[in-house]
């Protein structure tokens, strides 16, 4: 079987050179990708997202359970999971507008029942004033009316008083004088 070479440096540090082929230890796996992840990491370039944190942190823990870690698997299982977050979300969104339209057109027409009783309180009011007002202003009336009545009355009844008293007057003389 053919070997292939890769060497790895970082800045400051001396090269590493991993003979590749198909008894490779975990280790230097393992090691590789945690050197790929650091040498990409800063770096303005494509390869920064797929030597990422959490890729290396996958891999890794596959090829310590020994099972061979299918990157691509692992992508698009992501990719999907993404996809899926994101259409719950949308659905979330949806649903979340709706209650609030519903909320503000229930709102709207509570708001506007609110306003009609009011505004029908108002009227009802304002009628039952005037009722009121003209009620007062025939009791007044009436009582004016009265009032003029009793002064008249009483009026009537000094002048037949006095009248009284001038036939008592005139009733004492007449017997004082037959009895005389």
């Amino acid at each position: 079987m053919k070997h292939n070479r890769i060497t790895v440096t970082l800045e400051g540090q001396k090269p590493i050179h991993f003979e590749i082929g198909h008894d490779i230890p975990k280790a230097d796996e393992i090691q590789l990708m945690e050197l790929l992840e650091k040498s990409f990491a800063g770096t303005d370039t494509y390869l920064v997202s797929l030597f990422s944190p959490a890729l290396t942190t996958w891999v890794s823990g596959q090829i310590r359970s020994d099972f061979p870690p299918d990157a691509a698997d692992w992508l698009i299982g992501a990719k999907f999971k993404a996809e899926e977050k994101i259409l719950s979300l949308q659905a979330e969104i949806t649903r979340l507008n709706n209650t609030l339209d519903f909320v503000q057109r229930d709102s709207k027409d509570k708001i506007s029942a609110r306003d009609e009783i009011v505004e029908g309180l108002r009227v009802d009011l304002a009628r039952q004033k005037e009722d009121d007002d003209k009620a007062m202003a025939e009791t007044l009336g009436d009582l004016s009316v009265v009032k003029h009545e009793l002064n008249v009355a009483n009026a009537l009844l000094l002048e037949k008083k006095q009248e009284i008293i001038e036939l008592k007057a005139k009733l004492f003389d007449m017997i004082v004088k037959e009895g005389r």
